[in-house]
């Protein structure tokens, strides 16, 4: 179980992706939401094993999905925070602390020599503002441990147009993320060290562009309590990001990833 979650970093990004978006769409309906709402089910998410890899992976995590009238939240995407969402405004804006995992060498034989990321607390600031038909958020996130930290900045759009049906709705969301020169370092140098323990050359990795990405949800909902939610996400890695020789040498900048999610919603 330990080394599930400690490999599954990659995947709470694509799954940061699925919240975003999907808070964002729900950005009214979590202003008229009951005082207690809780929803609880799976997703399995197929994903690269590291970021930047060329092999892919499936995994299942589950779905906790639990907010307190508009405002406190414990989610399996957004970790434990406040939302800001006053009535009658079209924005939004929440900050909340999670986890961001860690990597270990043995995830993959293109790690090796590389030795282990650790995970640690993160810090995730969220704004987003509704301009019909578009939402448009960014958010910020910095990892707390700062020999193992590192920080995203991430711009994205939803645009919601109709689905196959009634009750389905589609949304597309295009994406960017830039990185700072401590995440880059700890995800894509290969210092000295990492060289003569592994078969890579040196390689500096500075802050940039990591990513332009572009993703397609799906939601249905089956009865009034239960919904399916199935993502369909490309990125492309930029930069340091896609010349690390994890990436050029033994990976791909082509990042895909899929997640289908069914929660039961309590009220």
């Amino acid at each position: 179980m330990k080394r599930f979650m400690q490999s599954a970093c990659f995947c709470t990004l694509g799954l940061i992706l699925m919240a975003s978006q999907a808070s964002a769409a729900t950005m009214e309906e979590a202003r008229e939401a009951p005082r207690w709402r809780f929803t609880g089910g799976g997703v399995v998410i197929i994903a690269p094993d590291y970021e930047g890899s060329d092999q892919y992976r499936v995994r299942m995590l589950p779905l906790i999905d639990l907010t307190y009238g508009r405002h406190f939240f414990i989610q399996t995407h957004r970790g434990i925070g406040w939302r800001w969402a006053p009535t009658q405004s079209n924005w939004d804006a929440s900050g909340a602390v999670t986890y961001r995992f860690g990597r270990k060498e043995s995830d993959n034989p293109a790690l090796s020599g590389l030795g282990d990321i650790r995970g640690a607390a993160e810090l995730v600031l969220t704004g987003s503002y509704s301009l019909a038909p578009w939402v448009l958020s960014a958010d910020l996130r910095q990892q707390l441990d700062h020999q193992a930290g590192g920080m995203l900045v991430g711009l994205r759009g939803a645009w919601r147009i109709p689905g196959p049906g009634a009750k389905a709705s589609m949304t597309l969301i295009p994406s960017i993320t830039w990185a700072n020169r401590d995440y880059m370092e700890t995800r894509f140098q290969i210092d000295a060290g990492q060289a003569l323990r592994s078969k890579y050359a040196p390689f500096q990795a500075d802050a940039g562009i990591k990513d332009l990405g572009l993703a397609w949800q799906l939601r249905y909902p089956i009865t009034p309590r239960v919904a399916l939610t199935t993502l369909i996400g490309y990125s492309r890695l930029l930069g340091d990001a896609a010349q690390s020789p994890i990436v050029r040498q033994e990976g791909s900048a082509h990042q895909v990833r899929g997640i289908m999610g069914i929660g039961y919603s309590f009220k």
